[in-house]
């Protein structure tokens, strides 16, 4: 964990130097959760800055967890962090996050999906042109 928060810190400066108040999008598979308390947060780098950061998963990391992008832990590992710039665009009714349950789609379920593409699920998001 403290590898990450390092990360976090020297990705929040990096931004924070180099597109200061700019419409920025970091995502992937973060490999740590979003929910946890402030003193264990690894994120919490993004949120000292006075840039706004939001996390756009966060309503799926807060429900069930049957919703999640690393459903064999069960875990949601696998985030969206916006800037402020981008709070307008994701606040718009037409914004749209979720994490597609492509194991629905193979015949083995979960473990086909797991074996022939990944452990992970997608998460997507969708936000209105602005």
């Amino acid at each position: 964990e403290l590898r990450r928060l390092h990360a976090s810190q020297k990705l929040a400066t990096w931004v924070h130097n180099n597109h200061p108040g700019e419409a920025v999008v970091i995502l992937g598979d973060f490999n740590d959760a979003i929910t946890d308390v402030e003193y264990r947060n690894v994120f919490t780098p993004f949120f000292e800055e006075d840039d706004g950061w939001f996390f756009a998963d966060m309503s799926i990391a807060e429900d069930d967890e049957a919703l999640w992008s690393y459903p064999s832990w069960p875990s949601h590992l696998d985030h969206i962090l916006l800037s402020g710039p981008l709070a307008p665009a994701f606040d718009d009714p037409s914004a749209a996050i979720s994490v597609i349950p492509l194991f629905h789609y193979f015949f083995g379920a979960f473990e086909e999906y797991e074996e022939l593409v990944s452990d992970h699920l997608p998460v997507t998001l969708t936000l209105p042109l602005f």
